[in-house]
């Protein structure tokens, strides 16, 4: 069985006392069977987004759907248990007087005893959790927790599951692994899930679709590649950290940079009007040249890759990723950048102004702290 679609048009919310709404028109679909991120800074209104949809909280204004059932809109707010949602807190909230197996059955006394064995066995096969169901949540890692309450959820046979930080709680090691796991257990559900996360490596890892939400509002949403590739506005290339946001001027159907000459995504417009190109670090390849035009700040090892700064002879800086296997240049080395994209991301300059409304260089060039 798969999912519902759930559908949320124009939903706003302002708390009591706020100055700014938490919530601001936001519209997205999250398509039946689905996993979509929510993919923000703190306080960007992501967890309230989750609470409108599983209803511990009502809209000012719009509509949510779960399949073509209005649950909250005008006039209309359905229970949090009459909605078919399941929610996973963001540590799993899980009744710490409880074993994992009466936490899973917690939600199911409406079943008669055969019926409800026969469900706890069936997710907490679904979630490898067969050997913790007889511990209690001391005895649990922060992964394991996170599975036994991602089963409770599914053991109610919710069409949507909706997941508050799943990853905060994991250890750093095992992140890959835990999340590779949960995009299983969701996708074998055929459950369509919504999960809230500040850390885009794991909205990319674990989605079919990313929602990027910034100040209440829904920026852009698309695959995880489309995402990263192309950022639909500059303040959703600075939160993913795209590392080069780069000074750029439209000459006909190209762009020129420092360091080369791209075909341009949007931005479309008169030439001459300064654009910020996005360009990110391993598209740019370093040939060591003893007569280039760039320098070698600095090299980071990082496992599977080197980290490069390099100085161009305007005074900007570019960040550079190159793979392990290729030999590692050192401080002070002279160097060429070459581009391996042969199109970029624009946008026009005055998106990030600087003090008294002119553009701020620095901050063209360095990615915002995630929050």
């Amino acid at each position: 069985m798969t999912g519902p679609r759930l559908t949320l048009d124009a939903v706003t919310k302002t708390f009591p006392g706020a100055a700014h709404r938490a919530v601001d028109d936001a519209s997205l679909i999250a398509p039946a069977g689905r996993i979509l991120a929510l993919l923000g800074p703190s306080g960007a209104g992501k967890t309230t987004l989750l609470r409108l949809v599983a209803g511990f909280e009502k809209p000012d204004a719009g509509v949510i759907r779960v399949g073509d059932r209005v649950v909250s809109g005008p006039g209309v707010h359905v229970r949090p248990e009459a909605r078919g949602v399941g929610f996973v807190f963001q540590h799993g909230a899980l009744f710490p007087h409880l074993t994992a197996r009466q936490n899973i059955a917690f939600g199911l006394k409406q079943l008669g005893a055969g019926d409800r064995t026969e469900r706890i066995g069936a997710v907490s096969e679904l979630c490898a959790i067969q050997r913790l169901l007889d511990r209690y949540p001391h005895e649990l890692s922060g992964g394991e927790q996170q599975r036994v309450a991602l089963a409770r959820a599914l053991a109610r046979r919710v069409g949507i599951v909706l997941l508050d930080e799943p990853m905060s709680s994991v250890d750093v090691r095992l992140r890959a692994e835990i999340g590779a796991d949960m995009r299983r257990i969701l996708g074998a559900s055929g459950t369509t899930a919504v999960f809230v996360t500040h850390d885009h490596a794991d909205a990319f890892a674990l989605a079919d679709l990313v929602a990027v939400m910034l100040h209440g509002a829904i920026h852009q949403v698309g695959t995880p590649e489309e995402v990263y590739r192309s950022p639909a506005t500059l303040d959703v290339a600075r939160f993913i950290g795209v590392p080069n946001l780069m000074p750029a001027r439209r000459r006909g159907e190209v762009v020129e940079t420092e360091i080369g000459i791209f075909t341009a995504n949007g931005a479309r417009g008169p030439e001459d009007v300064p654009l910020v190109a996005l360009v990110q670090a391993e598209d740019l390849l370093l040939e060591p040249d003893n007569a280039g035009a760039g320098e070698v700040e600095s090299s980071v090892f990082q496992g599977r890759s080197r980290s490069y700064r390099v100085r161009l002879p305007s005074g900007l800086m570019v960040r550079c990723s190159a793979p392990l296997g290729t030999s590692p240049l050192e401080p002070g080395s002279r160097v060429r950048v070459i581009p391996t994209c042969a199109t970029v991301s624009c946008f026009p300059v005055e998106a990030a102004p600087g003090k008294g409304g002119q553009p701020a260089r620095d901050s063209l060039l360095q990615p915002p702290e995630a929050g």
